[in-house]
Order: structure tokens, then C-alpha cells, then sequence
């Protein structure tokens, strides 16, 4: 996929995750640590952004 529409689909998967997380697990440094993996994830094959 073309890295412009990778880079969406991170921002909206982030946005995401963190609206879910912080229902559930309000600690900041979880968040952090499972978006920077999401995103290691997504990104990873295409290159660092």
C-alpha cells in the first residue's frame, strides 16, 4: 500500500486504540507502549516515517 495511505490508516488505528485503551487502562506509558508497536507494526514493512 502507498506509505500516504499507510500513514491514515496508523492515525485512525492509533486514534483507535487509544480511545479504547483509555476506557479500560488509563495509564499513559501502556498506551504508549502499545501505539509505538502498533505503528512499528503498520509502518515497518514501508519503511520508517
Amino acid at each position: 500500500m502507498p506509505l500516504s495511505l499507510a500513514l491514515v490508516v496508523v492515525v485512525v488505528f492509533a486514534f483507535l486504540v487509544t480511545r479504547t485503551l483509555q476506557r479500560y487502562a488509563p495509564n499513559l506509558l501502556i498506551l504508549w507502549s502499545v501505539e509505538y508497536l502498533a505503528i512499528g507494526w503498520v509502518v515497518g514493512p514501508e519503511g520508517s516515517i
